[in-house]
């Protein structure tokens, strides 16, 4: 069994479907949050783990493996012609 199965299979017997969608999602804006503002190395690590863990679980919830899903993203992104940082450093893809 994969992390992804792990992971999915664990929050369905400890959770269920308690929590739904918007709630999972919010508790990823919350862990966002923590993550900015994380100041050890540790603590980012646990945050980015926390992070991981959530969107696992969603895409398990989703029926798609995030894996997988990443590395079709990431041919994509390949492909693409990027801008330079905003303001706020962000930097996206050309439209």
């Amino acid at each position: 069994m994969n992390l992804q199965q792990r992971i999915g299979t664990w929050q369905d017997a400890t959770f269920g479907r308690s929590q739904n969608i918007s709630g999972l999602q919010a508790h990823m804006a919350k862990e966002m949050q923590e993550l900015f503002e994380a100041k050890t190395p540790a603590a980012i690590e646990e945050e980015c783990a926390d992070l991981l863990i959530l969107l696992m679980g969603r895409a398990h919830r989703a029926g798609f493996d995030l894996l997988e899903a990443a590395e079709r993203k990431l041919e994509i992104n390949k492909t693409r012609v990027w801008g330079k940082p905003d303001a706020q450093g962000v930097i996206e893809h050309l439209r």
